[in-house]
């Protein structure tokens, strides 16, 4: 009977230890909770970590940065390359050290995409380790990388960049060499310029307009002198980048040899010396490129964009029956701030619900260039299983948008409310950035209007985010959190198609950049956690502990941005 008794008694003890009013008064040991974590007993981990948090009576900063940072190298660790990147991107959120340690890790990836991101990320920081890094990734076997980690050399103008950019060069065929031009001329040391000197004066005629392209952008004008040689070459291409740069650089000793490509019977190259000309105070060749856009030259109807006295051609232009003039010509008459192609704008703006893409067309001097409209975008990208026609296409309408924003406040509101209606999903991110920079009441007024609408639930939250960022009193924020915790069960963090940020072709710098829905479950909640209060981080970790797996690297990132 007393062993029986004994029994029982200690079931009962196991019971209340387990189950009972007493089972938060159980020391909770800190490691174990960490092993928990690392044992992907993600719910568990955090359980414990509650019942430590209410012995404690408020949260362990230093336990909960090792529980997030054991989350971010689980995904780093991973075979998959989805979960490599979404930690990357949780880790870019926190701090430097945390994001310094995962893109080491990322740059020992098999995975080309996860190498390439991680050396973007580190790029971007100004810390010794990045730069061992990115010297360290000369080690890769993708081409691609280390063409990133030059690329990030060269803008830190490290004082070894040249020996790295150089021995990279001699290692590829001479028609890559026009990808370095950029390189050197960003550098801009002595050793460089004796280099992109050499270039200018190459053998292949690529290798002397990429160079020469790079003397104009970032107004090396030492090496003028040689563009001046280089502009008396037959070749066509040439003349047309040489006249840019000429231009650009402002050489009034170059005006003879403008004068006489300016009648070349070449068009590009002749277009290219009228730009020139005029830009050295030669204002009749004004009427030139006027001349040439009324032909429909697209290159001339984009160079108008950036002169003074061709709005009302380009208005003219904007109705045109063929989609390519009409789409170039609005684009550059709204970067002349004037409303009268607005219809088009929208046009462009709404140009996905009919599966219009954009890709930038170059001269054949890549001084000049216009954009092209793809029909059946979608279905091209699907069967070329490329999405850089998505991106770029997604990176022009944004553009567009913004340019509407320096456009009286009236003709903005009429272009955001058209936006709204149409539901167009992928731009509404940036509009609701630009309505609160505007913050004016009538764009409250608004928001409010939209946090109600019936039937479009991501307009809804999006809205109901922009209130709350604004400050604006209601019920905003509580609608927000509820939304977040309705998501618990989506897979929500995905990205956008990587494309280059800049539309120079030697630019290969590329960043990571959530989808629309996944943008807003971020930024919803970023603005609760830069609260740096103790709900945000109860909901931070309700979210990683009841929502989906894959999101949890993120929701880590942003938990370390909190403890900050």
């Amino acid at each position: 009977m007393g062993l029986v008794k004994g029994f029982f008694i200690a079931a009962a003890l196991l019971a209340t230890s387990l189950y009972g009013e007493d089972a938060d008064d159980t020391p909770i040991n800190k490691n174990h909770l960490l092993y928990l974590m690392r044992s992907n007993k993600v719910e568990a981990s955090i359980d414990q970590y509650r019942v430590y948090k209410k012995q404690l009576g408020k949260h362990d900063p230093e336990i909960l940065e090792q529980m997030a940072l054991i989350l971010l190298d689980a995904g780093m660790q991973s075979s998959e390359v989805e979960k490599q990147l979404i930690s990357l991107y949780g880790a870019s959120l926190a701090s430097v050290n945390s994001l310094l340690d995962l893109c080491e890790m990322g740059m020992k990836s098999s995975h080309p995409m996860t190498q390439l991101v991680s050396i973007q990320m580190a790029g971007r920081l100004q810390d010794d380790r990045s730069r061992d890094l990115l010297c360290g990734s000369f080690n890769s076997k993708f081409l691609g990388i280390r063409m990133e980690a030059a690329f990030y050399l060269a803008q830190k103008k490290d004082k070894h960049a040249v020996g790295y950019i150089e021995s990279l060069m001699h290692k590829l065929p001479p028609f890559f060499q026009c990808f370095f031009s950029d390189m050197y001329a960003l550098i801009g040391s002595k050793e460089s310029m004796h280099i992109l000197k050499k270039m200018i004066n190459d053998q292949e005629v690529y290798n002397r307009i990429a160079a020469t392209l790079a003397v104009a952008k970032f107004g090396r004008d030492d090496l003028l002198k040689n563009i001046r040689n280089a502009a008396t070459h037959k070749n066509p291409a040439e003349q047309e980048a040489c006249s840019f740069a000429l231009g650009i650089l402002k050489d009034s000793h170059s005006i003879e040899q403008l004068e006489t490509i300016s009648k070349s019977t070449d068009p590009q190259a002749k277009l290219a010396a009228h730009n020139a000309l005029f830009l050295l105070g030669k204002e009749e060749h004004l009427e030139e490129i006027k001349n040439m856009a009324k032909e429909k030259d697209l290159f001339a109807i984009n160079l108008l964009s950036m002169h003074k006295g061709g709005e009302d051609l380009l208005a003219s232009l904007s109705n045109d029956a063929d989609r390519q003039i009409r789409f170039n010509a609005a684009i550059a008459l709204l970067r002349r701030r004037d409303t009268r192609a607005m219809s088009t704008i929208v046009e462009i703006l709404l140009s996905r619900r009919l599966d219009l893409g954009f890709t930038p067309a170059h001269s054949q001097g890549r001084s000049m260039m216009h954009w092209k409209v793809v029909p059946s975008a979608s279905a091209r990208a699907k069967k070329d299983e490329d999405n850089s026609v998505l991106g770029i296409s997604q990176a022009l309408r944004e553009q567009v948008l913004m340019d509407c924003l320096e456009l009286e406040h009236s003709h903005f509101m009429r272009v955001a409310k058209q936006v709204f209606a149409y539901n167009q999903r992928d731009l509404i991110p940036i509009l609701i950035h630009l309505l609160c920079n505007i913050n004016t009441e009538d764009v409250r007024a608004f928001l409010k209007e939209k946090s109600e609408e019936v039937g479009a639930p991501f307009i809804r939250e999006y809205a109901n985010l922009a209130l709350c960022q604004l400050k604006v009193d209601g019920p905003y924020e509580e609608k927000l959190i509820e939304w977040i915790r309705k998501q618990k069960d989506t897979e929500i963090i995905r990205f956008k198609p990587l494309i280059a940020k800049s539309s120079s072709e030697t630019s290969f710098n590329f960043q990571l950049t959530p989808q629309e829905n996944s943008a807003l479950l971020i930024e919803s909640l970023m603005m609760i956690v830069e609260k740096h209060d103790e709900s945000g981080i109860d909901l931070l970790l309700d979210v990683i502990r009841n929502g989906n797996g894959k999101n949890r690297a993120v929701i880590a990132g942003l938990l370390m941005k909190t403890l900050e």
